[in-house]
C-alpha cells in the first residue's frame, strides 16, 4: 500500500471506543482491523504535521541505549559481588539470560560449601525485571536473546560493558525520524467514528472507485495454518541471503491460499498482507517483548467483524469474511494457552453453534497433541466433541502411516478445525520444505474446502 508512488491517495484511521479497535483504510478499502482492547482516548494535543529532531544521531547513542549499559554494569557488578570467580566475557548472555543456573553452574565448578542460593541473586533478578522494560535490553531464551539487540549492541571486556559502535550507531539511527516525502493536502477530522460507507463517500469525492467486488458465490476456499517462528526474523537478506517474510509471501501465493490463520506474526503480519495484498487483523493490545502483536488473520476477502476476548487476547483472535455476496465464514487464529482454552471456547460458544449459517474454522499452533494422537490435548478433544473435523487427520485416519508431523521436532501440535454445513475438506497437506528454503519451524497446513452452500442459512 505505496503512499510515496507519485500518486494521490487517501489514507483514512478510525477509533471506535465502543468496539475497541483502529482500522486502516486505504484509497477507500478497509484494510487492516487492529484490535487493542484499551480506551485510546486522552487529554493530550493532537499534533498535525512535523517537529524538527533536535537529538544528535551522529555523535551519541540513544537514551535507551545508554541506559542499557547502565543497567547490563549494574547487573555485572552484582553477580561478580557474589565473590565467585569472576564473569567471564563468554558468559555475558548466559546471565542475561539464566543467572540462576550460571550460578549453579559456578557454585559446582567451586565446589567449596558456601551459603549461596537463588535467594543471593534477588538484586541481580530485580535489574533484569528492569531490563524487559529497554527495547535494547530485552531477553528471552538463549536461542531468542541471540537474535535480540542486547547481543549486537553489548558485550563483557573484563567486567566491563562495552557498547559494539556500529551497531549502537545502527540501531540509534533507525530512531530517527525524517521529513515525509509526500505532500498532505486535506486533512478531515471527525468527532464521530465513521463507517465504511462514509470512508468510501468520501474518496469518491475525488476519485472514481467501486466496492470490493465478490463473486455471486464461491465454489472453492483455501484455508491454510501457520506459525511463522518470531515473526519471520530467522533469515535475512543481510545474513542468509533471503528473507523469511518474503519467503512466507512466496509460499502463500504459490499455494493460493485464501485466508491465513497465523502465529507468531508480532511485527511482521501487516508486512505480509501488504505484500500479498491481503486484508489483515490482528489485536495488539500486548506488545510481548518489544514483538508486536502474536496472533492474525490475512485473507483475500474483506473482514468485516472481529471479535477478541479481554482475557485471551495474547492467545486468540477471530474474524467474520466475506468471501461472497451471499457467504461468509468465521475465521479463528489460536496460539497456545491450553490453560486459556476453556475461556477461549466459552467466548467462541455461540459462534460454533451458528456453524450451519456461518462455517467456522479455527486453527493454530496449540502446542499440543491431540488426542487422536495418543496425545493430551484438551482442545482437540473438546472441538470434537463439539461437532468440529480435524483437517488433517479426517483425510489421513492412520496416525502410524500419516503422522503428519507440523513442527521440525517430530510432533503434530499445529492442527485445522472446521465446523459448517456445506463444508467438504477435499484436499490437505502439510508443507515443510521449500525448494529455496523454509523459513519457519512450524509447517504449513493448507486445505481446501469445497462449499456445496452459497446462500447464508437464516
Amino acid at each position: 500500500m505505496p503512499v510515496n508512488d507519485g500518486n494521490w491517495h487517501q489514507i483514512t484511521i478510525t477509533f471506535s471506543k465502543e468496539n475497541s479497535e483502529f482500522r486502516l483504510y486505504y484509497d477507500g478499502h478497509n484494510k487492516a482491523i487492529y484490535k487493542v482492547n484499551f480506551d485510546f482516548s486522552n487529554n493530550n494535543p493532537f499534533r498535525i504535521g512535523t517537529v524538527e529532531n533536535t537529538s544528535n544521531y551522529v555523535n551519541t547513542y540513544s537514551p535507551d541505549i545508554k541506559n542499557g549499559l547502565k543497567l547490563l554494569q549494574e547487573l555485572v557488578d552484582e553477580f561478580n559481588a557474589l565473590g565467585l570467580e569472576s564473569l567471564k566475557n563468554k558468559e555475558f548472555l548466559d546471565l542475561i539470560v539464566d543467572p540462576e543456573d550460571l550460578l549453579a553452574r559456578k557454585l559446582e565448578i567451586m565446589k567449596v560449601k558456601t551459603k549461596l542460593n537463588k535467594g543471593s541473586l534477588s538484586k541481580v533478578l530485580d535489574i533484569r525485571k528492569e531490563m524487559g522494560a529497554n527495547p535494547y535490553t530485552v531477553f528471552q531464551n538463549m536461542e531468542l536473546t541471540v537474535l535480540k539487540p542486547v547481543n549486537e549492541i553489548y558485550s563483557l571486556q573484563d567486567g566491563e560493558v562495552v557498547i559494539n559502535e556500529s551497531a549502537g550507531k545502527s540501531f540509534t539511527n533507525s530512531e530517527r525520524l525524517f521529513p515525509s516525502d509526500f505532500m498532505m493536502d486535506k486533512l478531515y477530522i471527525w468527532r464521530k467514528t465513521i463507517n465504511e460507507e462514509e470512508v468510501l463517500n468520501s474518496y469518491k469525492k475525488h476519485r472514481k472507485i467501486e466496492p470490493y467486488k465478490l463473486s455471486e458465490n464461491l465454489k472453492n476456499l483455501n484455508v491454510g495454518v501457520w506459525n511463522i517462528w518470531h515473526g519471520g526474523i530467522h533469515w535475512s537478506l543481510k545474513k542468509d541471503g533471503w528473507d523469511s517474510r518474503m519467503r512466507i509471501v512466496e509460499i502463500i501465493k504459490e499455494k493460493n491460499l485464501d485466508i491465513v490463520l497465523l502465529q507468531e506474526t508480532y511485527s511482521s503480519g501487516d508486512f505480509i498482507a501488504a505484500e500479498l495484498g491481503y486484508y489483515f487483523t490482528t489485536t495488539s493490545d500486548w506488545d510481548y517483548k518489544y514483538q508486536g502483536a502474536n496472533i492474525s488473520v490475512i485473507s483475500r476477502y474483506p473482514i468485516k467483524e472481529v471479535k477478541v476476548a479481554a482475557e485471551t487476547e495474547f492467545n486468540n483472535v477471530a474474524v467474520k469474511i466475506s468471501i461472497s455476496k451471499t457467504q461468509e465464514v468465521w475465521a479463528m487464529s489460536n496460539w497456545y494457552g491450553m490453560n486459556n482454552f476453556p475461556k477461549v471456547f466459552d467466548f467462541h460458544k455461540s459462534r460454533f453453534k451458528g456453524s450451519d449459517s456461518i462455517p467456522v474454522f479455527f486453527g493454530g499452533d496449540f502446542n499440543a497433541v491431540p488426542h487422536t494422537d495418543g496425545g493430551k490435548s484438551p482442545a482437540s478433544k473438546k472441538m470434537i466433541e463439539e461437532g468440529f473435523i480435524d483437517a488433517y487427520r479426517n483425510m489421513y485416519p492412520d496416525v502410524k502411516k500419516y503422522p503428519g508431523f507440523t513442527h521440525m521436532e517430530d510432533i503434530r501440535i499445529d492442527q485445522l478445525y472446521y465446523k459448517g454445513k456445506g463444508l467438504k475438506n477435499s484436499f490437505t497437506e502439510v508443507i515443510s520444505t521449500w525448494p529455496s528454503g523454509f523459513p519457519s519451524d512450524h509447517f504449513l497446513i493448507a486445505s481446501k474446502f469445497e462449499l456445496t452452500i452459497s446462500e447464508k442459512m437464516v
